[in-house]
């Protein structure tokens, strides 16, 4: 916007400046000709009546008369006085057709010839009519001139770089803020609800600003009370959640019922977290970083007894050595859970799974039919029944950070492959 501004701008003086500088110029040219001919005129008219003083005696010397008034004259090497016979005093020039004409017709008058211009005043003597001529050369009709131009240009040059220079800082209060209010804007769209912008430029602009400034803020308030009602809904599972503890605890058979305790222990440390992260705000803005390889082995080992139990084969395979993910542990572990516990709901026991970690690409194969369905990575979308959220969850954790989630079939059964980055 700014080049664009400077150059419509440039263009408007420049035509303002051509349309005042080349009349001035002529007229300038125009002016410095007449100051020419007018003292060229006045040198004619004194020679002239000096020459006509002298002729009024009754014995001259015409030759000596001439050169009385050529010497008197300010400038000699401009003088010629033609006699009534053809004969020249002073600097010889050829007898124009107005030389002529001055001597025929007793007519004072000045004329543009070749190389300048000419004045001829005529002087009637006893001997006949003389001519007085003086002629100004063309570098004398426009002596001065050239400095006169180079000044008007340079004037007006300098009122075009000038008018520039006034437009580039006039986009710039525009273009600045403008530019603030799309870095705010993405800062916004990539999740950083802390971003605002100091609303300045053109009243227009800085209501634009304010405006974002308050989109900003309601969608904060919206994301706060989100999370108050996850918190809220999720504190109300554990009154269901403590019936369900007092029957296990009433169990007559321990192992079952240290068993089901143990899961319920379990689920109600989720809710509990989850509380925790929802009125936290799951400590938005923030750092956070985890090992990969270590959540999964931490997690491996959780669904290794699992997997015992259904006699399904499964490995972890650790590789590289820059595991450092920009998600926390739990999150990172949710997310193996949510894709091992996939093998477990849609494959049957026996079929074998293997857990691999890449430096920071998590890879999760199983032994099974592999994928028949293309929608699988939709969310809420499920071929078993269940709630079709653990492919979606893994895809938008990877993608939070600037990574991919990839499904895809392989010779002995499925394959899916989360590839993280390392944008916070």
């Amino acid at each position: 916007m700014r080049r664009q501004l400077a150059l419509v701008t440039l263009a408007v003086a420049a035509l303002v400046v051509i349309a005042f500088v080349v009349p001035l110029s002529l007229l300038v040219r125009q002016q410095a000709e007449d100051r020419s001919l007018v003292a060229a005129e006045n040198r004619a008219q004194t020679a002239a009546e000096r020459l006509a003083t002298e002729l009024a005696e009754p014995e001259i010397d015409r030759s000596a008369v001439a050169a009385s008034v050529i010497a008197r004259s300010d400038d000699p090497d401009q003088l010629t006085i033609h006699g009534p016979d053809g004969t020249q005093y002073g600097t010889k020039r050829a007898a124009s057709d107005g030389v002529r004409l001055a001597g025929t017709q007793g007519v004072a008058f000045s004329q543009i010839t070749e190389g300048g211009a000419e004045v001829l005043v005529p002087v009637t003597g006893r001997s006949g009519t003389y001519v007085v001529q003086v002629f100004v050369s063309e570098s004398e009709l426009r002596a001065g001139v050239s400095y006169a131009w180079a000044v008007l240009w340079a004037l007006g040059i300098t009122a075009m770089a000038l008018a520039v220079i006034a437009a580039d800082r006039l986009g710039q209060s525009f273009v600045t803020p403008v530019h603030e209010l799309a870095d705010s804007a993405r800062r916004l769209g990539s999740g950083d609800l802390d971003a605002r912008v100091e609303p300045g430029g053109p009243p227009e602009i800085a209501a634009v600003g304010e405006a974002l400034n308050d989109l900003a803020g309601q969608l904060d308030r919206l994301l706060d009370e989100e999370r108050e009602s996850v918190a809220d809904l999720s504190h109300r599972l554990r009154t269901p959640l403590a019936a369900l503890r007092l029957q296990v605890e009433n169990l007559e058979d321990h192992a079952l019922a240290a068993s089901l305790g143990a899961k319920v222990e379990r689920l109600e440390t989720s809710i509990n977290e989850l509380i925790s992260d929802a009125r936290s705000g799951s400590q938005r803005g923030e750092a956070r970083r985890s090992d990969l390889a270590e959540s999964a082995r931490l997690r491996g080992a959780y669904w290794q007894v699992l997997a015992d139990r259904q006699s399904r084969p499964f490995s972890v395979e650790i590789s590289g050595s820059a595991h450092q993910i920009p998600l926390d542990a739990k999150e990172c572990g949710a997310i193996i859970d949510a894709l091992i516990g996939n093998v477990f709901a849609h494959t049957e026991p026996g079929v074998g799974i293997e857990l691999a970690v890449t430096d920071t690409t998590l890879i999760v194969e199983d032994t099974g039919q592999g994928f028949t369905d293309p929608k699988a990575t939709l969310r809420g979308h499920s071929g078993g029944g269940s709630t079709g959220l653990g492919l979606d969850i893994a895809r938008k954790a990877a993608e939070r950070t600037g990574g991919t989630l990839t499904v895809s079939n392989t010779a002995s059964g499925a394959r899916v492959t989360v590839a993280f980055g390392q944008r916070s």
